[in-house]
């Protein structure tokens, strides 16, 4: 997805100053210029929106359909002795299960040490970088002021050293953002490493339930470190730079939300979480708070979500994913 030039999202903080902030999914969507696009997806009736991406499930055979659900794998495990280290956890995983809100990290937290990096060439057609200067007036502010006017005169004289291109490899790492989600529910390899061995959960996010999911994109796994010559003519060129990652993290079946802007909250619609996996060791503390957040969604009038619990196939190998509440029907089981 490309975005608006002059990236801007309102922000709010409703837990008092200086906490975390948070952007509605509508503003997101504006952000990239594509609320007009969400809001039409979202007038569409859900069965309708459904039938639009019947192959969204699937990963090699027309995998580029937008999945019906994304997956969020997490535990509310902590080695931290610091106080306040559980109650941060719990307050995050509540973040998510009750508000709705899911984290835009920025790049240089993630995991991967070569995640949203790419090798850097300069363009030297005159006519493309300014073009490109002209029209990212928006994401050339996002850099420090300080470094902005340097950066402009840099391009127009078709030279950037190699300080220069660390220097904007480094901004840029501090001023992305990523959503990331998996696709596949029953991943052991992410039960294991984000999901604390199947003593946490899993979150089910509907994409049919928010517009916001429309910016979301697959992830492009490769052998070949990606280079990107800059500036681009199309700034959807840059966005797909970071959708590469190494070949050796395919197994996660990821989709992101890559925005030029971090460490903020998105608020999705309260109908867009649907659902809680149990991992098949869960601990009773954790299937305790799941089941709090379930009352605290209640209580505020929000849907309920549905929980399900992952447990081990006995005769082969892999997982089946079980309903573990009665008013999610078997039709609501759709991993």
């Amino acid at each position: 997805m490309d975005m608006r030039p002059d990236f801007q999202i309102p922000e709010s903080f409703p837990n008092g100053p200086g906490t975390r902030p948070v952007c509605a999914s509508a503003s997101v969507c504006e952000a990239f210029g594509h609320g007009q696009l969400a809001r039409q997806f979202m007038q569409i009736p859900l069965r309708e929106r459904r039938v639009g991406s019947l192959k969204g499930r699937q990963w090699t055979k027309g995998g580029d359909f937008l999945p019906h659900f994304l997956y969020k794998y997490r535990h509310l495990e902590t080695d931290n002795p610091e106080a306040g280290a559980k109650a941060d956890i719990l307050k995050r995983a509540g973040d998510l299960l009750v508000r709705g809100r899911v984290w835009i990290a920025a790049a240089n937290t993630l995991n991967d040490l070569h995640d949203m990096r790419f090798h850097v060439v300069l363009s030297d057609d005159p006519a493309v970088i300014n073009a490109w200067i002209e029209r990212n007036q928006g994401l050339i502010q996002q850099f420090p002021v300080h470094q902005q006017e340097a950066m402009v005169q840099h391009l127009r004289k078709h030279r950037m050293s190699a300080g220069d291109i660390e220097t904007f490899q480094a901004d840029l790492e501090q001023t992305m953002g990523v959503f990331s989600a998996s696709q596949d529910p029953r991943n052991e390899p992410m039960w294991a490493h984000y999901a604390a061995d199947h003593h946490g959960y899993c979150v089910q996010l509907s994409t049919m339930e928010d517009g916001v999911f429309l910016l979301a994109e697959k992830v492009i796994y490769t052998e070949e470190f990606p280079t990107l010559t800059l500036p681009r003519p199309d700034s959807r060129d840059v966005n797909k730079a970071y959708l590469h990652k190494s070949a050796a993290w395919a197994y996660e079946r990821e989709w992101r939300i890559v925005t030029p802007k971090s460490n903020y909250a998105i608020q999705l619609r309260p109908e867009a979480v649907t659902g809680v996996i149990l991992g098949a060791r869960v601990t009773e503390t954790t299937r305790l708070a799941i089941t709090q957040f379930n009352e605290e969604r209640a209580a505020l009038g929000l849907p309920r979500f549905c929980v399900y619990e992952a447990a081990q196939h006995r005769t082969r190998y892999g997982m089946r994913i079980v309903n573990r509440t009665d008013f999610c029907g078997r039709s609501s089981l759709t991993l």
